[in-house]
């Protein structure tokens, strides 16, 4: 959870993961959806960022600009993902 400008921001986790194997040629990159939720003020607001920059992978709640910057690990075709694994590089700016 990250704290700032008397909102806190939690990554919840990823609710898709598409992204092509390191290890593999895929046609499409792929995108991983990330689920973001701000508590400001007694409110609760949940957001998704993604990966495929084609896609919404930041957002604006209030004053502050919240960007999705990367998610690890990145998947291998013979390895799997579990949920408490992945992390996200999330950068918050005003």
């Amino acid at each position: 959870m990250l704290q700032s400008a008397g909102a806190q921001i939690r990554f919840v986790g990823v609710t898709a993961d598409s992204r092509c194997p390191a290890d593999v040629l895929c046609i499409q990159l792929g995108d991983a959806t990330v689920h973001v939720r701000v508590f400001d003020a007694g409110a609760t607001s949940d957001y998704d960022l993604h990966t495929d920059r084609s896609q919404r992978s930041s957002f604006v709640h209030r004053d502050l600009r919240v960007e999705l910057l990367q998610l690890q690990p990145y998947p291998f075709s013979n390895r799997v993902i579990h949920p408490s694994d992945y992390r996200a590089t999330i950068v918050v700016s005003r």
